[in-house]
C-alpha cells in the first residue's frame, strides 16, 4: 500500500486513506489470471478510505462516487468505480512477458504507466481526501485513532 505523504493517519500511524493492489473482476482464483487479464478479470490499484475520516463507510462511498461521475480526468485516465469503490485496473501483456524472460523491463513499462495515471490523478483525489480531514488538522497530520 502507499499515498502521499500529506494524506492523514491515525495516532497509531495507520494511514486513513490508501492505494493498495486488488484484483478487479469476477470469478477468479488466482492473481496471475488477474495479472494477465484472465477470466475477465484485472488487476487494479484500489483506493481506499476509512470510513472513520469521512464519517460512516456508506457515506465515504457516496463522496467518491459523485467526485467520479464529475471528474471527467479520472475516467480518461482509465480509472474505474463501482460502489463507491475508486480504483485504477490494469493487466501485463502475457507476449510480452514471454518474449521479454528473464529480462522483463519492457514488459513492466504498463506498470510505470499505471503509476504515473495515479501521479496525475492525485491532484484531483487528493481534493476529496483532504476535504475529509477535520478542520484545522495540518496535512498529514496524525488523527484521532478510534
Amino acid at each position: 500500500m502507499f499515498c502521499p505523504i500529506i494524506w492523514p493517519q491515525r495516532k497509531d500511524g495507520v494511514r486513513q486513506a490508501y492505494y493498495n493492489l486488488v484484483e478487479f473482476g469476477e470469478g477468479n482464483v488466482h492473481w496471475l489470471s488477474s495479472l494477465l487479464g484472465l477470466n475477465d478479470t484485472q488487476i487494479a490499484f484500489a483506493l481506499y478510505i476509512d470510513g472513520r475520516l469521512g464519517g460512516p463507510r456508506i457515506r465515504v462511498k457516496e463522496r467518491v462516487q459523485e467526485f467520479y461521475a464529475k471528474t471527467v480526468t479520472l475516467q480518461e485516465l482509465g480509472f474505474a468505480c463501482t460502489d463507491g469503490e475508486l480504483c485504477l485496473p490494469f493487466t501485463f501483456d502475457a507476449a510480452k512477458l514471454a518474449e521479454g524472460y528473464p529480462d522483463l523491463r519492457k514488459a513492466m513499462l504498463v506498470l510505470e504507466s499505471v503509476l504515473d495515471k495515479i501521479l496525475r490523478a492525485n491532484e484531483f483525489i487528493d481534493n476529496v481526501i483532504m476535504g475529509m480531514v477535520p478542520v484545522g488538522a495540518k496535512p498529514g497530520s496524525v488523527q484521532k485513532a478510534e
